[in-house]
């Protein structure tokens, strides 16, 4: 059994290694790679996994919401995406967590409503960092239902929205991934170091059968006996 809890322990670490390395190294490319910026693209330039930079000077809502499950149970925190302008006038989704910077999207576009009555609302500009990603699937179908609803024709849709979406989160996260990487490297050198050894005494063996085996042992004596 604890041969077994030993295993088990060294899995977990290996699997968490495998994880914490990789999601680490993804948070350090995003974070320290130089960044096109937003601002400037017109969006015929994305391409997949590309990082940006910019202000976001408003979002036209959200457009969308995902979320893991089991057995229909939400297991994390919703990913928001909301619309936001590209160029003169194309648009993309900027996806973020819920809870994270969902906030200032949420401001920036009740801003963005008051504006339309009141000109003289400020509309607060949104700073991001965040990493390209194609948008299909699931994602792009919703997207487009989205913006047929707010009444956008199909050609508009097509013509105008980018097969990209933002990818928006803190980066910086990558020194705590690495670090916990390393924890769990030590634990699986630790792990391995106290892994347990057995062996065979030879003569605690020949006793117990001796005394486990009672023939053997009346045997043993009379030969004894007759030396």
């Amino acid at each position: 059994m604890k041969r077994m809890r030993f295993l088990e322990a060294k899995v977990t670490c290996i699997v968490a290694i495998i994880i914490f390395t990789i999601s680490g190294l993804y948070d350090l490319y995003a974070d320290k790679i130089p960044a096109a910026d937003y601002n400037q693209t017109d969006g015929s330039n994305i391409r997949w996994n590309q990082v940006f930079e910019g202000n976001i000077p408003a979002n036209y809502g959200l457009c969308l919401e995902s979320y893991s499950t089991t057995n229909g149970v939400q297991l994390d925190n919703s990913h928001l995406m909301y619309l936001i302008p590209v160029g003169q006038d194309k648009f993309m989704g900027i996806e973020v967590i819920e809870g994270d910077y969902s906030d200032l999207f949420d401001q920036q576009y009740e801003a963005l409503l008051k504006a339309q009555e009141d000109p003289k609302t400020t509309i607060p500009a949104v700073h991001f960092r965040g990493i390209a990603k194609p948008l299909r699937g699931e994602k792009l179908e919703t997207t487009k239902a989205t913006l047929k609803q707010a009444g956008l024709s199909d050609k508009e849709i097509e013509d105008n929205l980018i097969p990209y979406y933002i990818f928006y989160r803190d980066f910086g996260m990558w020194k705590i991934l690495l670090g916990l990487d390393l924890l769990a490297f030590i634990l699986l050198i630790i792990f391995f170091r106290v892994g347990r050894r057995t062996k065979i005494v030879p003569e605690a063996s020949s006793t117990m059968y001796r005394y486990a085996n009672p023939y053997r042992a009346q045997e043993e004596e009379q030969n004894h006996e007759h030396k």
